[in-house]
């Protein structure tokens, strides 16, 4: 992410696994780690 960041204005990004839900719920858990990410709401965010 850090090497597009500034390139372009946004990206989507789609989640293609059987518990679609879940997933995005563990990869949301993950990103929260990051000090680098701002969240804007429950599941967008950007780079500081």
């Amino acid at each position: 992410m850090h090497e597009i960041k500034g390139t372009i204005q946004q990206l989507d990004c789609m989640i293609e696994a059987g518990q679609k839900d879940e997933a995005l719920f563990q990869l949301v858990r993950v990103l929260k780690r990051y000090d680098e990410i701002e969240w804007i709401d429950g599941t967008s965010f950007s780079l500081k």
